[in-house]
């Protein structure tokens, strides 16, 4: 038994070291990527939003840039 909880210890520390990584890439790889933009957010479950011309667009559906807005 008490080699079970410490297998589940050892993996349950793997995971959140994992997902924590993670989490610091996608905020790493958000700042690097939105150098261009007026300010930029990283949320976990929404990934990278930047503000462009006053709106919070998501980095991944913006296609191109235009003086339109």
């Amino acid at each position: 038994m008490r080699e079970l909880l410490i297998i589940a210890g050892i993996s349950a520390g793997v995971v959140a070291v994992a997902v924590g990584a993670a989490i610091v890439a996608g905020a790493y790889r958000c700042d690097i990527q939105a150098k261009s933009f007026d300010d930029h957010e990283y949320y976990i479950i929404g990934g990278c939003m930047v503000k462009h011309n006053g709106r919070w667009l998501p980095l991944g559906n913006i296609r191109g840039f235009g003086d339109t807005g």
